[in-house]
């Protein structure tokens, strides 16, 4: 993906300067970077303006003055940007000169000029066989051509039909792609294969599931890199009966170490363009695959890829929407002078305090979601107390402490978010009863919530107050520890505690 973003330095170092983003620029203090800016204030690697497929963006790489536009504080969520936005990079200021996101490169996939006609190996004694089929019908059509000659007795509809089944069951994309994969080197006969798809700009090819058939020899790699590259690149499926004898793959270290005999190698793709390539093959001592068994790959491509990209759709949706919610977060935080980039660092612990304990991958996209919202009620907060310097007195205290119920209220009212509403409501329950609003304890307090709670409170002790600096991490960690079974889980305040390594707290 290509673009055109235009900066111009408006004060500070900058001022006067002009550059040109076409995909993506970082900037710093570092010499190296793609605009660089020597001033003290400014971090070695501070921002980075990066082209998504939803449009250019600001991301904060962890610098140490902050990043603003337009006088808000970005984060390491992705921030939108508009023509005529102002950004602060530490004492320099840029101005969004111009944009352009509907830049549309050449298709991946795409034949190049000079290439032979199947664009793939010369060796004589391989017989190559290449189709460009844009759907699922007309790979269908094969199939059922070829089991209407003798002897053609595979269950390759059935498989299809089985595919099928597979599609309508894609909340997880691994498990789709395993059970097609797995149903694929079962139907065909497969010692093993590998699903591979293409990703980043350019498109690189990476493989995302192998697998061997039950009792076949472990093998280093379950695929040809070199076969692969060259299917993708020309857009086109091919059947390599026999290999020993073509110069070209018989050398090839995962030929030898895979002992493969003969591949299929089937370009995954819809009418938008080339996806990867699925990748199956048979050992020396199988008869080698057919025109039927191509026939048949190059249908299951087709199911397939349809799958892949309705995953892949439904994905940036989701991105998407996490996007926004934490954009929503570092918004209502604004308002609060002293936690800023607060809900950021909070829900990356959370995330990762939830693999530490083995979540699901379900309770952890909660996480995800629920932690930049944990503080949402306070937008029902005045200022007055929001930004009181110093205690609150007890009335003060209990509309402060109303934040947890009326970000309960929000979140149930709007659909998709119920889910994340124990968090915002529990996060200041403790274990044993003496916390708010609903004086819980426990694991009768909300799992998600004890999670968020403890990481909530780390970074309260580890950033800067009005009434009081910093702690340390050992310092916090300390303190933290003094409260298990009190006010925190054990359990889970312990998986926090075991963290301490991999914790660190930005400035």
């Amino acid at each position: 993906m290509e673009g055109r973003l235009v900066l111009r330095g408006m004060s500070g170092p900058v001022a006067g300067r002009v550059w040109e983003v076409r995909s993506v620029a970082r900037v710093g203090r570092f010499e190296g970077a793609d605009i660089h800016v020597d001033d003290s204030s400014v971090s070695r690697l501070h921002a980075e303006f990066r082209l998504t497929a939803l449009g250019w963006r600001l991301v904060d790489l962890g610098s140490t003055n902050g990043t603003v536009v337009n006088g808000a504080k970005v984060g390491v969520a992705q921030w939108p940007l508009r023509k005529r936005d102002v950004i602060g990079i530490g004492g320099a200021t840029i101005e969004v000169a111009e944009l352009r996101e509907d830049s549309d490169p050449a298709p991946s996939g795409s034949k190049a000029s000079g290439q032979d006609e199947l664009g793939l190996f010369q060796g004589i004694n391989v017989w190559v066989e290449a189709t460009t089929r844009s759907g699922l019908h007309a790979a269908l059509v094969d199939v059922a051509r070829e089991r209407e000659k003798p002897g053609a007795d595979n269950p390759m509809l059935m498989a299809l039909l089985q595919a099928s089944r597979h599609l309508v069951h894609l909340d997880r994309e691994e498990d789709f792609l395993q059970s097609v994969l797995e149903d694929a080197a079962a139907t065909l006969r497969a010692q093993g294969g590998a699903i591979v798809l293409a990703e980043g700009e350019p498109p690189r090819l990476r493989p995302r599931l192998q697998v061997e058939r039950p009792g076949a020899p472990g093998r280093p790699r379950a695929y040809s890199q070199h076969l692969a590259e060259r299917v993708f690149s020309t857009g086109r499926s091919a059947l390599c009966r026999t290999l020993g004898e073509d110069p070209g793959l018989a050398g090839l270290a995962s030929v030898t170490e895979g002992n493969m005999a003969s591949i299929l190698c089937v370009l995954l793709r819809t009418p938008r363009g080339s996806l990867g390539v699925l990748h199956l093959d048979r050992g020396s001592g199988e008869s080698p695959f057919g025109p039927a068994d191509l026939a048949f790959a190059d249908a299951l491509a087709a199911q397939l890829s349809a799958g892949i990209e309705g995953v892949q759709l439904v994905r940036g949706q989701r991105e998407a929407f996490f996007e926004t919610v934490a954009v929503l977060g570092q918004v209502i935080e604004l308002r609060d002078a002293y936690t800023g980039g607060h809900t950021m660092r909070v829900t990356g612990y959370a995330v990762r305090l939830g693999e530490a304990l083995g979540l699901s991958a379900a309770d952890r996209e909660t996480l995800r979601l629920g932690a930049p919202l944990h503080d949402i009620g306070k937008i029902g907060i005045s200022d007055a107390i929001l930004r009181k310097q110093g205690a609150l007195d007890p009335a003060e205290q209990a509309l402060m402490r109303s934040h947890t119920v009326m970000g309960d209220q929000i979140l149930r009212s709007h659909p998709g978010l119920e889910k994340v509403a124990p968090i915002a409501r529990s996060h200041h329950e403790r274990h044993d009863g003496a916390g708010y609003p609903d004086g819980l304890s426990g694991h009768r307090v909300p799992l998600l919530a004890r999670v968020v709670a403890v990481v909530d409170a780390f970074d309260a002790l580890t950033t800067d107050r009005p009434y009081r600096t910093r702690m340390t991490v050992g310092e916090a960690m300390t303190v933290l520890s003094r409260e298990s079974g009190r006010q925190f889980d054990p359990e889970i305040l312990g998986a926090f505690l075991s963290m301490q390594p991999e914790t660190s707290v930005n400035p």
